[in-house]
Parts: C-alpha cells; structure tokens; sequence
C-alpha cells in the first residue's frame, strides 16, 4: 500500500464533490492472501444461506415473471421426466411377460384404463414413454438457458460494477491476474451451482423415492433393504473420497489463480520486466508454480479414480444381491422373468443418477466455494463514498499545491520511494509533466495524484 506523507491539496472553488473518508481504508471482513483474492478460512465467515439466498434471487428475479415461468416449467418438465423413466421399466417388464413361454403371445393383452395393448402396443409404449422422457429432459435445460444467461450477465455486471466502485488503496493491495481469474470463477459458479440445486440434488432425491417404491411395490422388501443399504453405503463414500479430494481441489485452484496472476501481471509489466532483465526470474516463477499446481491436479485425478471404482464396486455388489434374490424367487415360482428384469432395470434406474453424485458435491462444493469468495468482494466496501447530496465538481482556476511529499509503494520498502520530499505547486490551467529514464518510475507518480484526490485536506 502506498503511503503518503504531509500531502495538501487546495482547491479555490467553493463548489467541490462532497466525498466521505471512514476512518479505516477498507471495510473488509477478510485478509488477502497469496494467490486468491481470500483465504480458506475467511471464506468459512460466509454462511452457506447468504449463497444459497444469492442464487435464489437471481433465479427469482423481482419485476421478472418471463423468467419466473420459465424456471417453473423446467422445474415441471424435469419431474416429468422422471416419472417416466421410472416407468420405462415396468412397459419392458410386460413386454417380457407376454413374451413368455408359459403365455398365448398372439392373445397376450394389458389393460390400460380403456385401453388394451398387445405385446406391439406394449413395445410401441415402452419406446414413446422412452422418447417422452428424454424430450421433456432437453425441453428443462432449453428453457432454463435463458434464466441462467440473464442471471450470470446479471452477476457479471454487478461485480464488474463494484470493482469499479472501490477505491485505488483496494487496487493497488491486490494482483490484476489474481482477481480475473477468481471473478471468471465466480460468475461461472452461479450457473453450476443454480443448475446442480435446481436439476440435480432434489430430481434425483425425488427420482430415488419413486424407484424405492417401485422396488417395494413389485419386488419386496428385501429388495429395497438392498437398494437402500447400496444407496447409503453409495453416499457416504462419494462424501469421504469427495472430501479428501476437495483438499487438492482448494490447492489446485490457489495454484491456478497464481499461475494465472503471474502470467498476467508480468505482461502487463513487460516493459519494467524487460528494462531490468527479468525474463529468467519470471519464467522460473512461473515454471514452479506451473509445477506445483499440476502436481495437485493429478493427485485430483487420483482421488476421481479411486472414488469411481468404490461406486461401481457398491452397486456391483448391490445388483448381484438383488439378481441372486430375484432368480430364488423365479425358483420358486413367486416371481416371473419379467419381474427379474424389472429390479435388474430398476437398480440401474437408480445407479444411473447416483453415478453423478460425486460430480454433483464436488460440483456444489467448489461452486459455494467460489461464490463466497464473490459474496467477499461485494461486501467489501470503499473507504471513499459518495454522498447522496454530492454535487458536480466545478473549478475555475483552482491549485494544487503539494509540500514535501514522500511516496512509495511498500511501507517497508524504506529507500526505495518514488517520490522524495517533493515541493510542488501547479496552477490552474497549467500542465505539468514528470520526466524520467523509466516508465515504471513515471506511472506511479500519477498514481499518487489520483490516490491523493481521495484524501481529505490536512
């Protein structure tokens, strides 16, 4: 941070913006820290309701209803759809019935409410509810695209817009690379984390009560004891193996926004880099924290695997339980081979959306995560406010004068100021230009005009 040392600025015009100076530079709630805007535990501070409200309003828009009734009828279309997916099962199961040897095929019927379909009007319905459901899936994420376009532009431009509003202390204490790369993080995570509430967590819920019930209804208890025992036992491994992986995910995305950091900044300062010769120092900067943050993603991509084979091995041994179950029960004659096909379709009814489950925490995870680093920055607030009542700056011939002004950048880098002791008066109208050998000497001086602009009159 800059400081400043009997600084004075007079101004002539009684007619001056009227600005507000709190007594500390920034309000913030967190510390910066290396490669992040903020640290792990300052993110903790942010309660996981202040996100989930965020997203909610912007899913919700006050003055909106278009987009209201778009989030409802993709909320319709996605329960649709799995009702029917839980229902292509039980047309395969009577298919397979008729289909029997023990059954007349020619005068195998179902009756349907008033209907009564033969074994091709049952094939016909089993590939017309198929085709229904995957329709009314397409059809919810068709509808919701504009909601979550409007509402990510909205969240880009509000952040975009606070940026802006903070004072220069605030820009200066923080790296240019470091901020884009988690603000991108940040505008992305509302549209991952608003679709992984909305389509995934409550569908699939919904999607596991109705095949448990199909099981109980068709197939018995024992049935659903497995089902359930695999869908419990499926759940709390994707959450020890997600939450051993998120502690490498965290270190990636450090790693990630300070490579990004690093890249950005030592572009923007190409010419100082060049006029000292840095171009060795800033490749081997970059090339260890480069290998630093590979190294963490591959150890993510371990975790994946290892919490994959653990899913899998659940419902292997799930489906081999309920296929041992049900062949004892065609054994017996309780059961018929289109009831053993029922369970086998229904158990991959359910794997299919528990398979997402990992993906879906992580997901939800590393999208909280990234929005309260956002909710962070909003919260910030600049340490120069306007007031209500603020009026149009107007000078006529107004003067700046400055008496032995010292400045740098770093409090603690003494001898190494840009400014010593510097007397300086400039006259309205007047222009006056800083000459020196290096543009990274001239650039901060203008940078202490601007900052010195916020500051009240000592």
């Amino acid at each position: 941070m800059p400081t400043r040392e009997n600084q004075r600025r007079k101004a002539q015009d009684t007619k001056t913006t009227a600005t507000e100076a709190p007594e500390t530079a920034v309000k913030e709630k967190i510390q910066p820290t290396e490669g992040s805007i903020v640290s792990a535990e300052a993110l903790s501070k942010i309660p996981v309701y202040r996100v989930v409200s965020h997203v909610m309003r912007h899913l919700w828009p006050p003055g909106q209803p278009m987009y209201r009734v778009l989030v409802v009828t993709s909320v319709i279309c996605v329960v649709t759809a799995k009702v029917l997916k839980v229902a292509v099962p039980f047309w395969f199961k009577m298919v397979v019935d008729a289909l029997a040897p023990d059954h007349n095929v020619a005068n195998a019927v179902v009756v349907l409410g008033p209907l009564q379909l033969g074994v091709f009007g049952m094939v016909a319905a089993y590939g017309i509810t198929r085709l229904t459901g995957s329709l009314t899936e397409e059809l919810k994420s068709a509808l919701f695209a504009p909601v979550g376009s409007h509402a990510s532009t909205t969240i880009a431009m509000e952040m975009f817009r606070k940026l802006h509003s903070l004072d220069l202390n605030f820009h200066l204490s923080r790296e240019t690379g470091v901020i884009s790369k988690d603000l991108d993080r940040g505008s992305r995570a509302f549209w991952s984390l608003a679709y992984a509430l909305l389509f995934l967590v409550i569908p699939t819920a919904f999607e596991v009560m109705l095949v448990c019930t199909a099981l109980q209804t068709s197939a018995g208890l024992s049935f659903i004891a497995t089902a359930l025992s695999a869908v419990f036992s499926y759940i709390g491994w994707t959450y020890i193996v997600s939450n051993w992986h998120a502690v490498y995910r965290e270190r990636y995305n450090k790693g990630d926004s300070r490579v990004g950091g690093l890249t950005v900044d030592s572009l923007l300062n190409y010419e100082t880099v060049k006029y000292f010769g840095r171009e060795k120092h800033e490749e081997e900067r970059l090339f260890h924290e480069t290998i630093k943050t590979n190294r963490e993603l591959a150890r993510i991509d371990q975790t994946i695997s290892v919490l994959n084979f653990g899913q899998q091995s659940i419902f292997v041994l799930a489906a081999l339980m309920c296929l041992y179950l049900s062949t004892c029960g065609v054994v017996a004659g309780a059961m018929t081979v289109g009831d053993m096909v029922l369970v086998d379709a229904l158990l991959m009814q359910l794997y299919t959306p528990l398979s997402f489950l990992g993906m879906i925490y992580r997901e939800i995870q590393t999208s909280t995560q990234n929005m309260q680093a956002m909710i962070v920055l909003l919260d910030i607030e600049s340490a120069v406010r306007e007031k209500p009542d603020a009026r149009p700056l107007k000078l006529g011939s107004g003067t700046i004068e400055l008496r032995d002004v010292c400045f740098h950048f770093n409090k603690n880098s003494e001898g190494k100021g840009v400014l010593h002791h510097l007397s300086l008066t400039i006259p309205g109208g007047s222009t006056v230009a800083f000459v020196g050998p290096r543009a990274a000497e001239r650039a901060p001086s203008s940078g202490f005009f601007i900052a010195s602009m916020t500051l009240p009159p000592v």
